[in-house]
C-alpha cells in the first residue's frame, strides 16, 4: 500500500520563498533579459535557416512567418519522457548557470534544478506544486501554483505551445532547419522580436515538440542560451521513470491510475 501524501509543516520563512520560488521561475525567462548589457559569450553558428533538409519534399521544407503557428501546431510531445537542458545568461558583469532536469509523466512533473550554491526540486501536477532544496529535504512546502502559472513558466524555457501565441509582427523570420547540434535534429526555427529585451531565437525539435535551443541576443550581442543536453522518452508501461515522483519522505502525492495513465484523445 502506498503512502498518503501529506503537507510538510514548514516555518513561515520557507513558506515565503516557496511564493518568491514559484514567482520567480514563473517570469524567469522575462526577467532574465530585462534591461541586459552586452556578454562576451560566442556561439557557433551550426544552423543555416536557408537550409534544406536532404530528402524531404519542398512542401515539407518550407516553413514561413506566415505559416510558422500552422506548422507548430502539428507538434506534440512525448507523454512521458526525461530531458536535460543547460540555461547559460551573462549581463556582462554576473553570469549565472541553471541546469534542469525534468522528468515528466503525463500531466506530472518532477523539476530539479542546479544552480552554483543550491539544487531546487519541484513535484507538481500543474495545480498543486511541493518544493523543497536538497540541502534540507525534510523542509517541504506545500502551495497552489498562482492562476496563470503553468508547468512551463515553472521550467522557464521555450515551448513550441510559447510559440502559438506570438503576434504576426513579433515573428522575424522562420524556418525548417537540420542543427548539428545536439544530436542532427530536424527543428522548427522562429525569431522573435522581445522589444526592449532584445530577440529570441528558438529551436523546436520536429520529433518531440521540445525545445532544442534558445538564443537570446541584445544590441547584436549572444547574451543567454538554453541548450537540451539530453533527451530520454519512456512508454506509459514503463516504470523506471516513476520512481522519480516521490516526495523525501517517500510519499506520492500524485499517484498514478488506470485513468492518468491512459492518454487523452
Amino acid at each position: 500500500m502506498k503512502k498518503r501524501a501529506k503537507k510538510v509543516g514548514t516555518p513561515t520563512v520557507i513558506l515565503l520563498t516557496v511564493l518568491v520560488v514559484v514567482a520567480g521561475i514563473a517570469v524567469f525567462n522575462y526577467l532574465a533579459t530585462r534591461s541586459v548589457k552586452s556578454s562576451h559569450i560566442v556561439l557557433p553558428k551550426d544552423a543555416d535557416q536557408s537550409v534544406a533538409i536532404a530528402g524531404q519534399s519542398e512542401d515539407y521544407i518550407v516553413v514561413t512567418k506566415e505559416n510558422l503557428t500552422d506548422v507548430i501546431a502539428s507538434l506534440s510531445r512525448p507523454i512521458s519522457y526525461h530531458q536535460s537542458v543547460s540555461a547559460v545568461f551573462d549581463d556582462g558583469s554576473v553570469q549565472t548557470n541553471r541546469v534542469i532536469e525534468l522528468w515528466v509523466r503525463n500531466q506530472v512533473m518532477l523539476l530539479s534544478e542546479s544552480s552554483t550554491d543550491s539544487v531546487r526540486n519541484i513535484l507538481t501536477d500543474g495545480s498543486t506544486a511541493y518544493i523543497w532544496f536538497e540541502s534540507s529535504p525534510q523542509n517541504v512546502a506545500q502551495t497552489a501554483l498562482p492562476d496563470g502559472v503553468t508547468v512551463d513558466d515553472l521550467v522557464g524555457i521555450p515551448t513550441y505551445e510559447t510559440l502559438l501565441d506570438l503576434l504576426p509582427p513579433e515573428i522575424l523570420d522562420a524556418g525548417y532547419v537540420q542543427l548539428a547540434a545536439p544530436a542532427d535534429n530536424p527543428c522548427v526555427y522562429a525569431l522573435v522580436d522581445c522589444g526592449d529585451v532584445g530577440t529570441e531565437a528558438a529551436w523546436v525539435d520536429t520529433a518531440s515538440g521540445l525545445l532544442c535551443r534558445a538564443e537570446y541576443v541584445k544590441d547584436g550581442a549572444v547574451f543567454g542560451t538554453v541548450t537540451q543536453t539530453g533527451l530520454e522518452t519512456f512508454d506509459l508501461s514503463d516504470d523506471s521513470i516513476r520512481a522519480v515522483f516521490y516526495l523525501p519522505d517517500g510519499s506520492e502525492p500524485f499517484p498514478f491510475t488506470v485513468e492518468t495513465e491512459t492518454p487523452q484523445a
